[in-house]
């Protein structure tokens, strides 16, 4: 299953929204979608399958493994591209008592040519009952994806935790957080104050990581007895831990809403900015803004900030804000569900402010004769969108366009730049601002300054 393909597929059907944690997400309506699904060790049952809850994606920067083999019935080659630390399953040397191969879970970045994995050749799925095949890895490369590029889950209703990925045998994952133990390593004298990672010294930095490695060490030798002693199984590692990340700073605004510094990710060393459930991880906020987002939050994380400092930041990004055309300033969207147009300017009741503005230019391009030189708007069309001001002749709020801004529209509507920077830059710093106990600066309204005292 080409997890990409069927995102992109299912996106034309079915709503994508946006998880707490940033990803973007499809529910799968209840047995809309199955996915083969196995046990641990070598008791992989024929016709085990699952329905698919959702289908998620998230979009990552790191390298991305390729890990080529082909079917001894077939002769067809599969393909499975994953992350570095994704969980993979091996076959290993050793088998059980029984003469059946045992399998052992290894990241990605692990495997090497020649190990053997486990597939299943749907395409000979009915021709051979042994479609679980014990076959080596014949090519693994690896991208650096410098560019970035998505990355899926599928959240299943199985209690089963493996699963076959465009016909290759892989893992669920699952986290554990090392942070409240190695903030108690950096406390001060034993007592409850802590040290930011960043401030401590390098030998104190290095005992961090090197205590945060014994600690998942610790924590698979445990999880592994445990499964062996609970569910009667000699495959306790099957359930490993690896360390994703250390980061040296972060902001905790909610539950799954954060943003962190890492400095070591995938055992490499780095100075990386991990944003999740955060504006400038969603995809309808134009790229401009994220830029200004990013600098307010990472110079916060970096350097010595006041509320001073952050104020004159905010009145910068509003004054190189007003001086942004269209296409730098309005939201990204995609024409899901149809709404239709009563008139000119109404739509359907409960068309939302992106239907209303795609309806509108819709019908305006054909009242002014120039829908043969922009493109119409349809049902599953990305399209931008932005609020304008009420003023023009029409008495619009709102406006969309598709692949760039008719020159027709320039001296009709004027961009309501204070709305849009509202919306998009203020709101968005709501969290912030809450966390590092400012008050809220709005460049677009004139306020006094308490701190400005005249003697």
């Amino acid at each position: 299953m080409r997890f990409d393909k069927l995102f992109e597929e299912m996106s034309k059907h079915l709503p994508v929204e946006i998880s707490d944690s940033g990803n973007e997400l499809i529910r799968i309506p209840n047995g809309g979608i199955k996915v083969r699904v196995g046990n641990y060790g070598s008791d992989i049952e024929d016709d085990t399958y699952a329905n698919v809850v959702c289908v998620s994606r998230h979009f990552v920067s790191k390298p991305i493994y390729e890990i080529s083999v082909k079917s001894t019935f077939t002769g067809k080659e599969y393909v499975l591209k994953t992350t570095a630390d994704h969980t993979c399953m091996r076959i290993s040397d050793k088998e059980d008592v029984d003469g059946n191969f045992v399998f052992e879970q290894v990241s990605a970045k692990d495997l090497s040519e020649g190990d053997n994995i486990c597939i299943c050749d749907i395409e000979n799925w009915f021709g051979h009952e042994e479609c679980d095949t014990k076959v080596p890895i014949m090519k693994i490369s690896v991208d650096e994806n410098k560019d970035g590029s998505w990355v899926y889950d599928l959240e299943v209703d199985s209690s089963k935790h493996v699963y076959f990925a465009n016909g290759v045998l892989v893992h669920n994952s699952q986290f554990i957080n090392l942070a409240p133990i190695t903030r108690f390593m950096l406390g001060s004298d034993g007592k409850d104050q802590e040290i930011p990672f960043s401030k401590a010294s390098e030998d104190e930095q290095k005992k961090v990581i090197s205590d945060a490695y014994h600690i998942v060490d610790l924590a698979n030798k445990n999880v592994a007895k445990l499964v062996n002693d609970t569910c009667h199984t000699l495959h306790g590692e099957v359930l490993h831990y690896s360390l994703e990340y250390i980061a040296a700073e972060g902001m905790y605004f909610k539950k799954k809403h954060y943003i962190v510094r890492k400095v070591l990710s995938d055992d490499i060393a780095c100075n990386k900015f991990k944003y999740s459930g955060i504006s400038v991880k969603k995809a309808e906020i134009p790229e401009s803004m994220k830029d200004f987002l990013k600098k307010i939050y990472e110079s916060t994380m970096t350097e010595d900030w006041s509320e001073a400092r952050y104020r004159k930041e905010v009145e910068s990004a509003y004054s190189q804000f007003v001086q942004l055309d269209w296409a730098d300033i309005a939201y990204f969207k995609k024409y899901r569900t149809l709404k239709q147009t009563i008139s000119l300017t109404e739509s359907e009741k409960g068309a939302g402010v992106h239907a209303r503005a795609a309806n509108f230019y819709n019908q305006l391009i054909e009242k002014l004769g120039i829908a043969g030189k922009y493109s119409k708007i349809g049902v599953g069309d990305e399209f931008r969108y932005a609020y304008v001001l009420p003023t023009n002749e029409y008495g619009m709020d709102c406006i969309a366009f598709k692949d760039s801004f008719p020159d027709e529209f320039r001296t009709m509507f004027k961009p309501d730049y204070e709305k849009m920077f509202e919306k998009i830059f203020t709101k968005s710093l709501e969290n912030y601002v809450k966390i590092m106990h400012y008050r809220t600066a709005d460049p677009t309204k004139m306020e006094e300054d308490p701190d400005f005292v005249i003697f």
